[in-house]
């Protein structure tokens, strides 16, 4: 009986509450807009009602995405070399770019772009003096502007390392750091896909834990494609 009782006043209770919050949003409609059928604004407000307080819709817009970039970088690269010709390659470098907006917005800092901390695992093919192969990492911080609604033109620098088959005079070790810096532009072909042209210098070196450490400079030319979501 008790339960009997308690499941009445429940049911009750949801149709008691119900009842005053269709009777706010009647009121409330029927104010903005006295011109309007009643009846019909009233079955508006319920089905916007509805379709807002669905848990799916809530859940994806408050999650951020920290993947925020997907894309494929290639192009020539080349620097001199002081008794070889010049080192000369044709980069395959993978970007995933990790979105730092949601990290730098709790401190109420507003980037006004797209601010990136990207991985880019790459194989490079070493065409000149000798075939051979680069294959190594970079970390790279890139920002990019909103100069218009396709136009974002960007600015990036990081560190990386890698292993080198090619030998030469300049340098003592295979495995060497990568300091770097460039700057480009994407344009976005569509909502999600950005085409990027871009230009980056790299020193390339071991940090002087073995000599001779003189370095090779090279210039970078790069096109790709990008996933953004």
């Amino acid at each position: 009986m008790k339960n009997t009782k308690f499941f009445v006043l429940l049911v009750l209770s949801f149709i008691f509450v119900f009842v005053l919050a269709n009777a706010f949003a009647a009121d409330e409609t029927l104010a903005s807009a006295s011109d309007s059928n009643g009846e019909v604004q009233l079955a508006a407000v319920q089905e916007q009602a509805v379709s807002e307080a669905r848990p799916e819709t809530k859940e994806t817009s408050d999650h951020p995405r920290w993947l925020k970039e997907i894309g494929i970088l290639s192009g020539y690269a080349s620097g001199p070399l002081d008794e070889k010709p010049d080192y000369e390659f044709v980069p395959m470098i993978f970007r995933f770019g990790l979105d730092l907006n949601p990290f730098i917005n709790k401190f109420s800092w507003d980037t006004k772009g797209l601010l990136e901390l990207q991985l880019e695992p790459f194989i490079n093919t070493v065409v000149s003096p000798n075939n051979n192969v680069e294959i190594g990492s970079n970390f790279v911080l890139k920002y990019a502007f909103p100069l218009t609604k396709k136009f974002y033109p960007y600015v990036e620098g990081g560190l990386g390392m890698l292993y080198m088959s090619q030998h030469t005079r300049e340098q003592s070790t295979q495995y060497n750091f990568l300091p770097q810096g460039g700057a480009g532009l994407m344009y976005f072909l569509k909502d999600n896909l950005a085409l990027t042209v871009g230009y980056r210098y790299r020193h390339l070196s071991n940090n002087s834990f073995k000599s001779p450490n003189s370095g090779i400079n090279v210039d970078m030319y790069l096109a790709g494609l990008s996933i953004v979501y």
